[in-house]
């Protein structure tokens, strides 16, 4: 049991690690993908 126990432990820490690292991804792509759009809606508003 104790084996397992810590055979487990650096599996899920690396999964939580992944887990993190690919929200944080989305996170920055969703929020450039958003700001883009907002300063392309700026530039159609008033090209000048």
């Amino acid at each position: 049991m104790n084996k397992v126990d810590m055979d487990s432990t650096p599996l899920i820490m690396d999964m939580v690690s992944i887990i993190s690292t690919v929200s944080l991804g989305l996170l920055a792509v969703y929020v450039m993908s958003s700001m883009i759009k907002d300063k392309r809606k700026q530039y159609e508003d008033n090209p000048f």
